[in-house]
């Protein structure tokens, strides 16, 4: 709904692993989720491949960078909700626009 609040009227698709929160391995749950919380929006639910845990490590490598970055330093500075979503939207910026990219090593030699 947040996306659809900023005119994005596309297709959303959720790319996830196999977790519980998503459904886990349980088809009658991931239908429900679906059916309930995405298919009104327009949106589906993508998983990864089991066992494909790499799929997955650039999200989890955000996830820690939002965690260390962003997180652990601020969190507790905000003193409300509307304080917490100012603090997040500026986190957003830096770590899509300020922030340097990743260094990545040079191949061959």
């Amino acid at each position: 709904m947040w996306l659809r609040s900023f005119s994005v009227e596309g297709p959303v698709v959720f790319q996830t692993d196999w977790g519980m929160e998503f459904g886990g391995d349980n088809p009658k749950r991931v239908e429900e989720w679906t059916s309930r919380f995405l298919a009104p929006l327009g949106g589906a639910l993508r998983r990864y491949p089991k066992g494909r845990k790499g799929y997955n490590g650039r999200v989890e490598r955000s996830h820690r960078t939002d965690d260390e970055e962003f997180y652990a330093p601020y969190l507790l500075l905000a003193k409300s909700e509307e304080e917490f979503l100012e603090l997040a939207a500026r986190w957003v910026y830096v770590y899509n626009v300020l922030r340097p990219p990743p260094i990545t090593p040079l191949l061959g030699g």
